[in-house]
């Protein structure tokens, strides 16, 4: 069978997907939930396996968090908890009359920088912690709509984009998921995840502040 025409995960009773997704479980967590919506971020490390240390740290000093998936540049998936484990992504957050949205909402984390800089003295690009962006990642200009001027920012590459898409499907069909929402609508004064160049909409689209 063709890679292209290669069955992608399923999701099982357990709330972990089959592969080919990955799992590796984090320790960061809370009790029971069912899923109501999916929040997206970007991880705003410039690799996979910087984010999953984040992610799974037990002794992170600026605080334990968690997301239930993240999903590489090339498509490749990584599950961390189960969809009906409250993940610590969304932090302080209101949505629609709801607060503390990790108690129903499913995290993904893209792996991609976010805002990036000129790298001194060297072609490339920098993310906000320093480290720099692979050689070939895209970036583009594009202004935040909760900012003032416009700054570059990592491009999500198509590959990603589309396990992404698959993913929410999946999970629109298993949970009753109301809608897929970005970090910077339910904690605007914190956050601009997923960013202005994350292609809304999704399989459920994106809604207002409540």
């Amino acid at each position: 069978m063709p890679a292209s025409e290669a069955p992608g995960p399923t999701i099982g009773p357990d709330g972990w997907l089959s592969a080919p997704a990955c799992r590796l479980p984090s320790p960061n967590h809370g009790g029971a939930m069912r899923p109501a919506l999916v929040v997206m971020h970007f991880t705003a490390t410039t690799t996979r396996a910087r984010a999953i240390d984040i992610l799974t740290d037990p002794d992170r000093p600026e605080g334990r968090v968690s997301a239930h998936l993240v999903v590489d540049r090339d498509g490749r998936i990584d599950q961390l908890l189960p969809f009906t484990t409250i993940g610590w992504h969304a932090g302080i957050s209101r949505w629609a009359g709801r607060t503390g949205l990790n108690a129903c909402s499913v995290g993904i984390e893209l792996v991609n920088a976010g805002p990036v800089t000129p790298a001194p003295g060297r072609d490339g690009w920098l993310a906000d912690d320093g480290t720099a962006l692979p050689p070939g990642c895209p970036v583009a200009e594009s202004t935040h709509r909760l900012e003032p001027v416009p700054r570059r920012w990592e491009v999500f590459p198509l590959a990603q984009i589309a396990a992404a898409r698959q993913i929410i499907g999946l999970l629109a069909a298993t949970y009753p998921i109301e809608t897929v929402l970005g970090h910077d609508l339910i904690a605007p004064d914190r956050k601009r995840d997923p960013g202005p160049l994350f292609p809304w909409p999704l399989p459920c689209p994106p809604a207002a502040i409540g």
